[in-house]
């Protein structure tokens, strides 16, 4: 009953301030997570030396502490991006290359819009469930108070969640052959090493999915991924991609390769805004990276 009571203490608290101020004060805990020890700040270290290893020091350590304020942003922003969605209103967005994602709806075969956990992903549900009612997989929440309340928040806006179970798979097959805009954050480690190919992100082996691969090769589908950068004053930049060419028509392991590359460089658009406190490189080749 404490956390159930806490949760939402924190969504009331934070959900009426401006996204101004919730950033101001994202940059103190930020810096506040960076001098302290601190799971979040452990798992970031971790993820920042793997991936830049080539890199000189004071970048990978400008790049945890830049990381550690980013990701305290998209904590205390969500409750805002929540409270707009329970009152379907989009957040301010600045969007380039919408036309590619328009031309590719108007071929009636579905389209696949795969991003990373870049920006913030309640603002990515935000923005495509107002626009096009998008379709997305989602892991469900182990709390089900949790759970019920963000797929709810999700859908007032207009997104369709289905869980990333077969099921949830079968139903989003059948709404993209419905011609409808699937999304998939597909950054996510599987939940084991059936369900995923090894894969590397930058440069270092990970367990990757399959979805997105997958259902691009049962529909043949556009295939194009989404950038979400949060700018100033509370103004998110949403950039979409040029179609991936015959992407369904690749091998399993090319198309998972392909699309952590892909990935990759949305990722670079903005490598602070990259949620590194999540552990990407679990279930992969090495040993616990994250003890």
């Amino acid at each position: 009953m404490l956390k159930k009571a806490g949760f939402f203490t924190f969504f009331s608290l934070f959900s009426r301030l401006s996204l101004t101020f919730l950033h101001l004060l994202g940059i103190i805990l930020g810096n506040f997570m960076y001098f302290m020890p601190n799971k979040a700040k452990k798992v970031t270290q971790t993820n920042i030396l793997l991936a830049f290893s080539d890199e000189n020091n004071k970048f990978k350590h400008d790049l945890i502490k830049k990381s550690l304020i980013e990701s305290s942003k998209t904590l205390l922003e969500t409750p805002r991006v929540w409270y707009l969605n329970n009152k379907n209103l989009e957040v301010d967005f600045q969007v380039e290359n919408e036309h590619l994602i328009k031309e590719s709806l108007d071929r009636n075969k579905g389209v696949i819009v795969f991003t990373p956990h870049l920006g913030n992903v309640e603002v990515i549900v935000n923005f495509l469930g107002s626009r096009h009612s998008a379709v997305i997989p989602y892991k469900l929440s182990e709390i089900d108070y949790v759970d019920e309340f963000i797929k709810s928040s999700r859908e007032s806006i207009g997104a369709k969640m289905v869980p990333t179970s077969i099921s949830g798979v079968r139903t989003a097959l059948i709404e993209l052959r419905k011609s409808k805009l699937i999304t998939i954050a597909s950054d996510q480690v599987p939940i084991n090493k059936k369900s995923g190919l090894i894969s590397n992100f930058f440069g270092v082996p990970s367990l990757s999915t399959t979805l997105v691969h997958s259902l691009a090769s049962k529909v043949d589908c556009p295939v194009h991924t989404l950038t979400c950068l949060r700018k100033s004053n509370g103004i998110f930049q949403m950039i979409y991609s040029e179609e991936l060419k015959d992407f369904g028509r690749l091998s399993q392991q090319e198309g998972v390769d392909i699309m952590n590359k892909e990935l990759e460089k949305c990722i670079m658009n903005a490598p602070e805004q990259y949620a590194w406190e999540y552990k990407k490189y679990k279930h992969s080749t090495q040993d616990d990276l994250y003890k």
